[in-house]
């Protein structure tokens, strides 16, 4: 099926629907294009001076995932908010999007690309090079583990 998707832009107007339905739905706080957690875990609101970018996988015409990154700084890249459609699981959609993410991080220059993800999903992002290096809670839909991607995985482009 891979072949057949295809990862384009898209707006933060036509992600937050889907995360605030689907990855979020019931969230009390603000989903916000920027999230302000910076790689260590704590809140960092100069992240708000970085410009997000949105991506949807689609097939034909069908959302079949989404997802976001930001820079935290000149030098890392935020991996946020992948959703995959539940009819789209376990056929590359999700594996796609983490690829234009690093992709991303590959063409801006940045040396790592973090994640804060939730820890049932610890396994899929070790699946994509991605290496746990601290377990966080206080973050709604917790416990999170922070993991991240070095530059040895970005050195060639994808």
């Amino acid at each position: 099926m891979d072949k057949y998707l295809k990862v384009n832009p898209i707006t933060f107007e036509e992600t937050l629907p889907i995360w605030s339905k689907h990855l979020w739905p019931g969230r009390k706080s603000d989903i916000e294009q920027v999230s302000c957690i910076n790689q260590v875990g704590d809140i960092d609101v100069e992240i708000k001076n970085f410009s997000p970018e949105f991506y949807g996988c689609f097939l034909k015409e069908e959302m079949a995932g989404v997802i976001s990154c930001h820079p935290i700084n000149k030098k890392v890249l935020r991996l946020r908010g992948i959703y995959v459609f539940e009819k789209f699981r376990k056929n590359g959609v999700g594996s796609l999007l983490i690829r234009m993410v690093k992709q991303r991080a590959f063409e801006v220059e940045c040396q790592n690309v973090f994640g804060l993800v939730r820890t049932i999903n610890q396994p899929y992002f070790e699946r994509h090079d991605f290496a746990a290096y601290k377990s966080i809670s206080g973050y709604e839909y917790g416990p999170h583990v922070l993991m991240g991607l070095g530059l040895n995985s970005l050195a060639t482009p994808l």
